[in-house]
């Protein structure tokens, strides 16, 4: 469409809306200012030439839109048909925002406390708009916009996500935003865009961006789940994945944590129990064999202080030789022939201890049903791991990762055999 037809400050659509000063020409669309209402609300008014079926459709969406009503969507007053100039016009009124984030990316970037606190009133509109059964299909910096001293998202764009809308879409472009909002780029690879984020973007901004921009779009998370991450401690910087987020996550639900007030943690009995399992299974296996069954390395446990550590070796040379009695879920593992052990399930990484305890302490107040641990593989030489679980089998480690994340548990939870 030309626009030629359109004469600001001459006319009137519908017989209601002056046109104003001209805002943004486009192919398609002409955005001018307005009023609304006998109180002459301060408004915009977006023109296209009728084209049909086309233009019916587009009504329909903008007059579902005008159901929506959430403090960080612009309002949309009214919309309709008519014709301007002899040009049959379809049209729709909205609340006037004062810039959008467009503009200010132009100037500068965004530092990473602004980030966040530009994410906050975007994800909570997207949730509600994902909670209505809508997408707003075009998330863009364009399309962020301040009314006042308020953040609010273009609302006319917004479609039923029955019909061509994605909330998994939605989300890959809120991934495009906070990377362009860093750094005025625009990500152009799948699997990259985490790399273009600087390194001083505080947490949780280079974790929302890689599973938002998750090249499998059933993996990418949930404006909920960005929510749920925005609301962590900002003073939890995490090490960059080992493991990327494409890669299969494991669960297996295990006994709640738990210390004794004295003595040695549960978790390192039950670490000795399965060692000693493994021993006795092994001794079965080679019983053709006259010499004697060497005695298998310990298996590392989950380190939380240095103390657990002298208790777990203690505790080692005082268990009696036999094995207790099998735990039937632990038989049926093996009689399934799952693959060998060694596997973990790892949540997060660190490069101090101070803050994977941190981090671990957080979590089993969150999710107390899980064995959660601290554990280095290499003292001195790797970063720390946040786990749910050690010496499983490959198998067994699958399943706890599926449980874990099922449970509310980070998605990018995943499995890696350590020992």
């Amino acid at each position: 469409m030309a626009n030629e037809f359109l004469a600001p400050n001459a006319e009137i659509v519908d017989g209601l809306y002056r046109l104003g000063a001209l805002i943004n020409r486009s192919i398609r669309s002409t955005v001018y200012e307005t009023e609304f209402g006998e109180d002459g609300l301060r408004a915009v008014i977006k023109i296209r030439e009728y084209e049909s079926p086309g233009s019916e459709e587009l009504l329909e969406r903008w007059r579902n839109a005008m159901e929506l009503a959430h403090p960080n969507l612009l309002k949309i007053y009214a919309t309709g048909s008519s014709v301007l100039n002899g040009m049959p016009i379809v049209y729709v009124v909205m609340e006037r925002a004062d810039e959008s984030l467009n503009s200010v990316l132009a100037e500068r970037a965004l530092t990473g406390d602004e980030t966040r606190e530009l994410l906050v009133p975007t994800v909570a509109a997207l949730h509600y708009l994902h909670r209505k059964g809508y997408a707003h299909s075009r998330l863009s910096a364009s399309n962020v916009l301040a009314v006042q001293d308020q953040l609010k998202l273009s609302s006319d764009n917004a479609i039923r996500l029955n019909d061509s809308g994605s909330a998994a879409e939605d989300m890959k472009a809120l991934g495009v935003l906070i990377v362009q909002a860093l750094t005025q780029q625009i990500p152009h690879s799948e699997g990259q865009p985490e790399l273009d984020i600087p390194r001083q973007a505080p947490y949780p901004l280079p974790d929302i961006v890689r599973h938002c921009l998750d090249s499998d779009s059933a993996r990418r998370w949930t404006a909920e789940q960005v929510e749920a991450a925005l609301k962590e401690p900002a003073d939890e910087p995490v090490l960059p994945a080992g493991k990327p987020s494409v890669e299969k996550m494991p669960v297996v639900e295990v006994r709640p944590q738990g210390h004794s007030k004295r003595g040695i943690p549960k978790w390192i009995y039950a670490g000795l129990a399965a060692l000693i399992l493994i021993v006795v299974l092994s001794a079965l296996m080679r019983k053709r064999d006259s010499a004697p069954v060497s005695a298998a390395t310990p298996a590392a446990v989950p380190q939380r202080t240095t103390d657990a550590e002298t208790a777990g070796r203690a505790a080692s040379a005082e268990v009696p030789p036999q094995a207790p009695k099998p735990d039937p879920r632990t038989e049926a593992t093996h009689a399934r022939g799952r693959k060998m052990d060694g596997w973990s399930v790892i949540v997060a990484t660190y490069a101090s201890r101070e803050l994977a305890e941190k981090r671990m302490r957080a979590m089993m107040r969150k999710w107390p049903k899980f064995n959660i641990g601290v554990f280095q593989p290499r003292a001195g030489k790797t970063p720390y791991l946040v786990v749910l679980g050690q010496n499983l089998s490959e198998d067994q480690a699958e399943e706890l990762r599926k449980r874990a994340v099922d449970s509310g548990l980070p998605r990018d939870t995943y499995i890696k055999r350590v020992m």
